[in-house]
């Protein structure tokens, strides 16, 4: 092997060179992989932040359970909870559709309870019951009806909206008798009156007749082919009286028709809807156009008819 003369003084500066550029170089490759280690070390650390505080959230609302009227501390602090967090935090979130739910539940929770108690006051309002608080009352009824049984056990004073209720329905009866008295009345004073006419009327005609017989024939036949006349009554309408009946019949206009009052009490309307007649027995005849009716008892129960019809069915005749 050949040797090699090496001057180390001439050779020192380059060796220190050689070794000085190794070290650096080693370095360098040193310290990228520690950068490297570093960057990747603080992103997991960065995802367990983020990871932890979503299951810290997560947790809270898990923890409302079923939503009662006094969730409403628990709802709060994990809607704060959540936003807190960064949105990347918040995509972390698993439970969040439940947590817009609770706080939906809740609030309906709440909302209903301070429905109940406004029903509640207005119920302490009422005061005396009179026919003209119908409406109130009836409305609080129907309010207090819509609450679940939640909201119900809110309004500790229904009892007294039952008592208000059954004065009121006692009111109602008692209005309903006096009015059905004042009809019954009224119709008794227009039987009679026609009975007072029919008697007169009857007493009338057996006097022409009397007198007839001392009159021309000529007389006689004229007479007979005037059996009615024409009057216009207090409110102006034409009312025709038949001579030979003592039937009136009264104009009440286009829209109304006519009504007939017969002697012996009887009471007939005719319009464009067919004909309403009232008997004296207290039954009563509808008749439509096309000749279809139906006779009802003094209670309403239909008596007789000629057509059928199932209980849907509706019939529209006179006024």
């Amino acid at each position: 092997m050949k040797k090699l003369n090496i001057n180390m003084k001439k050779a020192k500066p380059v060796i220190i060179s050689i070794v000085l550029g190794t070290a650096i170089l080693g370095s360098a490759y040193a310290y990228k992989s520690y950068t490297k280690y570093k960057a990747a070390e603080e992103i997991k650390i960065s995802e367990e932040k983020m990871k932890s505080a979503a299951e810290k959230t997560d947790s809270l609302i898990v923890k409302i359970g079923k939503v009662t009227i006094d969730s409403g501390k628990a709802i709060s602090k994990a809607e704060k909870s959540y936003e807190k967090l960064t949105d990347e935090e918040k995509a972390l979130v698993t439970e969040y559709d439940v947590l817009l739910s609770a706080r939906k539940d809740y609030d309906a929770l709440v909302s209903e309870k301070e429905e109940a108690e406004r029903i509640s006051s207005e119920i302490d309002d009422i005061g005396d019951v009179t026919i003209n608080k119908k409406e109130e009352i009836q409305s609080l009824s129907g309010r207090y009806s819509a609450l679940s049984d939640f909201g119900k056990s809110y309004v500790k004073n229904y009892d007294t909206l039952k008592e208000k209720e059954e004065s009121l329905n006692a009111i109602i009866e008692e209005a309903n008798a006096e009015i059905n008295d004042e009809v019954a009345s009224e119709k008794k004073a227009e039987d009679d009156k026609s009975s007072k006419s029919s008697k007169t009327k009857k007493a009338e005609s057996k006097d022409a007749a009397d007198t007839s017989a001392d009159v021309p024939a000529k007389s006689v036949e004229s007479a007979k082919t005037e059996t009615t006349s024409t009057v216009s009554d207090t409110n102006g309408n034409s009312v025709t009286i038949d001579n030979s009946n003592g039937a009136k019949t009264e104009d009440l206009g286009s829209d109304l028709g006519t009504k007939t009052t017969y002697a012996d009490g009887t009471i007939e309307y005719n319009d464009k809807n067919g004909k309403t007649t009232i008997n004296t027995d207290g039954t009563t005849r509808l008749e439509s156009p096309d000749g279809k009716y139906a006779v009802f008892d003094a209670n309403g129960v239909i008596i007789d008819k000629n057509y059928e019809f199932d209980n849907n069915a509706t019939l529209e005749i006179g006024n």
